[in-house]
């Protein structure tokens, strides 16, 4: 199993301010920027084994309707990807270690909540 999961959150920040204040919390290589006629993002990889997008559309409202279990008033979309067989099926790394480092640092740069609300790794029962 791959990992793809999604946290959202609400920051007035600019995507390029808010990448550039978790980079100076977390060890990131940046991979690329880009936009189109809805959306900017940015793009890291973490540890040569998860790609994280940051995504902050341009309009209230999009994310959610992009995706249903967006809550409400989120104007942030951060998916963790696993890229390599490091990060496969390693599911309790990734909630024990990966979702915890990544959330508290951005509710760090956020002062607020961020939220995990869909993954592949949320919907499988791992531990019994």
């Amino acid at each position: 199993m791959n990992v793809m999961e999604h946290i959202a959150f609400y920051s007035p920040l600019s995507l390029e301010e808010f990448g550039n204040k978790l980079q100076n919390l977390l060890p990131l290589d940046f991979i690329k920027n880009d936009f189109e006629n809805e959306t900017e993002w940015l793009i890291y990889h973490y540890n040569n084994s998860y790609e994280v997008n940051i995504t902050r559309p341009y309009e209230e409202g999009t994310l959610q309707e992009w995706d249903d279990t967006v809550p409400p008033k989120c104007n942030f979309g951060f998916t963790i990807i696993g890229i390599n067989e490091n990060s496969i099926c390693n599911c309790e790394f990734v909630l024990d270690i990966i979702l915890p480092m990544f959330i508290n640092a951005i509710e760090k740069i956020i002062n607020g909540k961020a939220y995990y609300h869909r993954g592949i790794i949320m919907n499988k029962n791992i531990k019994s």
